[in-house]
């Protein structure tokens, strides 16, 4: 589970202290400049850039059963206190930074069980969520952000000519 931060030359910077394992994926929001990183086990850790923490969290499914909805594989800041993050099981959370779950619903649902998020991407106003699926799909989404958002309901969904989709990225605010 260790995070470190480097200099161009490879010198170290900052250490993030964390008891988890396996980082999946990290995040910088240069507004505020936090770091937030996700863990294999769910887990979600946000630092100063100076190593300071800020906060710990885990998602957890409806009413708040013990069961955690598995690795956080992609995790961006769409705003310095808001987070969204992509899970194993497909689902997108949307986590303020006390831990309370603002949004969260199943972006990526198939029948083979394969629905991991392996990644997501933020439009450059941060009023779409772009996400990459095992189910080869890539679905854009509206955020919190947007006047009269439709959470839960993609607005475009493309299907690749492979098996895996597994990066995406916004070229624009209107292009991926």
């Amino acid at each position: 589970g260790e995070l470190i931060r480097f200099a161009a030359d490879g010198t170290e910077l900052t250490h993030y202290d964390s008891s988890w394992s396996n980082v999946q994926s990290i995040a910088f929001d240069a507004d505020t400049a936090l770091v937030a990183a996700g863990y294999f086990g769910g887990e979600i850790g946000v630092w100063k850039l100076d190593g300071t923490p800020v906060a710990t969290m885990v998602p957890y499914l409806p009413r708040m059963e013990p069961l955690r909805i598995g690795a956080a594989r992609a995790v961006q800041f769409i705003s310095g206190q808001v987070l969204v993050s992509g899970h194993d099981d497909g689902h997108l959370v949307v986590t303020g930074l006390d831990g309370s779950i603002l949004q969260k619903w199943k972006a990526h649902d198939s029948a083979n069980a394969a629905n991991t998020i392996w990644d997501l991407a933020l439009s450059p106003n941060h009023e779409l969520i772009a996400t990459a699926g095992y189910d080869g799909l890539v679905k854009i989404w509206e955020t919190p952000v947007r006047r009269n958002a439709r959470i839960g309901t993609p607005i475009m969904i493309a299907k690749g000519n492979r098996s895996w989709a597994t990066a995406v990225c916004f070229r624009s605010n209107r292009e991926l």
